[in-house]
């Protein structure tokens, strides 16, 4: 291990130490915490330049530091949630954070959804023999939709999207088609390709669907959608019957089926039966 790669460690076992300091409340943990974070954040320029400067740029490095810098924001955001809704801390009254009191729950799932979506992306990519280094990115999107009336028994929809994508390009093209004969039934097919082209390699994400829905009666239901997708070579199978006992109290029917391609061959996945009964109280 070389040593930016050893600093970046360094910033990923930080991250639990400043998680715990922050939420403590104790004024010399806080000043702490603060000296952690600073250090974190310069560790974070300085791998990065020695990397560069030694030339020492490793799959590794491309992929560890972005982690690292998406457990240092989890390590600091949540535990400011935490802090800024207590009503009382013994050693100093943090109650309420500078400038905006209490932290929105949206604000937290907001920052945390957005680094947990580029981090599986990122591993994505990776699993297709693709790395992506961190750094800062413009995009520019670019699409043409086409679309039929649902007024009518047949429907289609087509959309093309080009877009700037890291370092490299990705155009996705998703065509779909909906057919209603009757108010009872609605056949619904949906396929999505992602072509991405990267410095690092290029990789095709390829997702397909359809939906089937029969309608018995205004209170009964019965929905069933199969989707498959070339990342994990799986089929999905999600099958449900909906009951409405009375409007806001409903009784569900769940079977959740996966289905393995295996060398060509189909396998028997996990099976989950479900039975859900979700009831309203008026008061």
């Amino acid at each position: 291990m070389n040593l930016p790669n050893g600093i970046t460690v360094a910033r990923v076992a930080a991250t639990p130490i400043l998680f715990l300091l922050l939420l403590s409340g104790g004024f010399m943990q806080l000043v702490l915490a603060f000296l952690l974070f600073l250090t974190a954040a310069i560790s974070d320029i300085w791998d990065g330049y020695l990397a560069r400067r030694r030339g020492q740029i490793t799959d590794f490095g491309k992929l560890a530091d972005p982690i690292a810098d998406k457990l240092l924001v989890i390590a600091t955001f949540i535990p400011f949630y935490v802090v800024s809704h207590r009503t009382a801390v013994a050693a100093v009254d943090v109650a309420v954070v500078p400038w905006w009191q209490t932290l929105p729950m949206w604000v937290l799932l907001v920052v945390l959804g957005r680094e947990v979506l580029i981090t599986v992306f990122r591993g994505f990519a990776k699993h297709r023999g693709v790395v992506i280094p961190a750094g800062k990115y413009d995009w520019n999107r670019f699409e043409v939709e086409l679309t039929a009336s649902d007024a009518r028994p047949l429907s289609g929809r087509l959309l093309v999207r080009w877009s700037d994508f890291f370092e490299g390009e990705r155009l996705d093209i998703i065509p779909s088609i909906t057919w209603r004969p009757s108010k009872y039934f609605l056949l619904a097919l949906a396929y999505e390709r992602n072509d991405i082209e990267l410095d690092g390699g290029d990789f095709v994400v390829d997702l397909a669907s359809a939906r089937i829905n029969l309608t018995f009666t205004p209170k009964l239901s019965w929905t069933t959608l199969v989707q498959y997708d070339n990342v994990s070579d799986t089929i999905g199978i999600n099958s449900r019957v909906r009951w409405i006992v009375v409007p806001g109290s409903d009784l569900f029917l769940v079977l959740n089926q996966g289905l393995i391609l295996d060398d060509g061959r189909l396998r028997r996945g996990v099976t989950e039966p479900r039975i859900k009964l979700s009831w309203t109280f008026r008061f």
